[in-house]
């Protein structure tokens, strides 16, 4: 099948589409990439998505008009890509469409309205109509109504791709939160394991928009990490945080390492020395300290890595991924690129995967990384036009 892929993280940069041709059934599935692009949300959309994330108020109107118009968005995106690659739609079969997180709360509490939750948007029905493929969908929720925490679930593809017979296997992916797949050598899908490790880009590049008044949106190269130095009070203050202290499964987000917290250590009359570089630096080195504390925390018993493969946008910065080699100096840490990947494209590839797999009436998540009770077909499905 081919099949499109549609994604937008926790930077809200913009929407990734993949086209890949899928075969057979993971992990043994053959992936061929065909296509990617990233289509940079218009610049209105785009603040008001920061502002949701920001938690700042929004009527529900508001609300429920921003999930169609992302829909079309989201379309679009789809119908450009396909166009530049020379694709019809009518010869694509399925779509797979992450949406974009508003929210995400899957930690449940006492009482009926204690219960987790978590919202994508990016309404899937106008996906369907505008493209008239079908589409699936609002992965996240049936995994959380199961029990478990609706992340990560781009663990599934690290596992179809990095599955080795004779090495353990680390893949890291630094999107706006970090996130940990171990796959043991020759292991099936039961024994692997994978959590949210904490902040990833989201805090770093949350400073450099503050600090820049929004000329940059990222570390660019990670020149402003180069430039400063770690404040080593702030680092341990920050390695204080209580997520680092919750065993697996666990997920995090904007709730935990948002805005509202990179303000409150901005307002630390204890900080306020520090210059811009320094800042960034020093939740450079965050991200690569709270990475190699979480694995050395929660390792799977006899695991011994021999690589570590990480994606995201944190494998474009080489301040990053020298602090995680010097972290981990016996093992060889590449981006997916060592492998043959896009590493910009893995996470929309991956809801690729997690529907065509949902599409062939097939689990599609790991329940052990998410905590869910039972494995699950995670997404929903939309008929395209004249397509059951």
């Amino acid at each position: 099948m081919k099949v499109l892929g549609l994604m937008s993280g926790t930077s809200v940069d913009g929407i990734d589409v993949a086209l890949v041709d899928i075969q057979g059934k993971a992990p043994k599935a053959l992936i061929q990439p065909l296509a990617f692009k990233t289509f940079p949300y218009p610049s209105q959309i785009r603040r008001e998505l920061l502002s949701l994330s920001r938690q700042t108020a929004l009527s529900l109107e508001r609300l429920v008009r921003l999930d169609f118009a992302l829909g079309e968005l989201f379309a679009q995106a789809a119908l450009r890509l396909l166009k530049e690659a020379r694709v019809s739609p009518k010869k694509v079969e399925l779509i797979g469409s992450h949406g974009q997180t508003i929210c995400h709360s899957p930690n449940r509490r006492r009482g009926l309205l204690g219960g987790g939750g978590t919202l994508q948007i990016g309404e899937p029905s106008v996906i369907a109509e505008r493209t008239g493929i079908p589409t699936i969908a609002d992965f996240r929720r049936r995994d959380i109504a199961a029990g478990g925490k609706g992340a990560p679930l781009a663990s599934f593809l690290h596992w179809a791709l990095c599955a080795d017979a004779k090495k353990d296997t680390i893949v890291l992916n630094v999107g706006g939160i970090a996130n940990v797949t171990f796959i043991p050598k020759g292991a099936p899908l039961s024994r692997v394991v994978a959590f949210d490790t904490g902040p990833g880009n989201m805090v770093i590049d949350s400073l450099v928009r503050h600090f820049s008044r929004g000329r940059f949106r990222f570390d660019p190269q990670g020149t402003w990490a180069k430039r400063g130095r770690v404040h080593e009070p702030l680092l341990r203050s920050l390695m204080s945080h209580r997520y680092f202290y919750r065993r697996p499964p666990k997920t995090a987000g904007r709730e935990e390492f948002g805005w509202d917290r990179v303000k409150g250590f901005l307002e630390d009359p204890r900080w306020r020395a520090l210059s811009r570089y320094d800042w960034v630096a020093t939740t450079t080195a965050w991200t690569v300290y709270s990475v190699e504390n979480q694995i050395r925390s929660y390792i799977p018993k006899g695991f011994e890595a021999d690589r570590m493969i990480v994606g995201g946008g944190g494998s474009r910065n080489p301040t990053l991924m020298k602090g995680l080699q010097k972290r981990f100096p016996k093992i060889k840490v590449a981006s997916f690129e060592s492998i043959g990947w896009d590493s910009d494209a893995i996470e929309a590839i991956a809801f690729a995967l997690l529907a065509y797999e949902a599409y062939h009436g097939r689990s599609n998540h790991l329940p052990q990384g998410t905590g869910a009770a039972r494995s699950c077909i995670l997404g929903k499905f939309i008929p395209g036009l004249g397509r059951l």
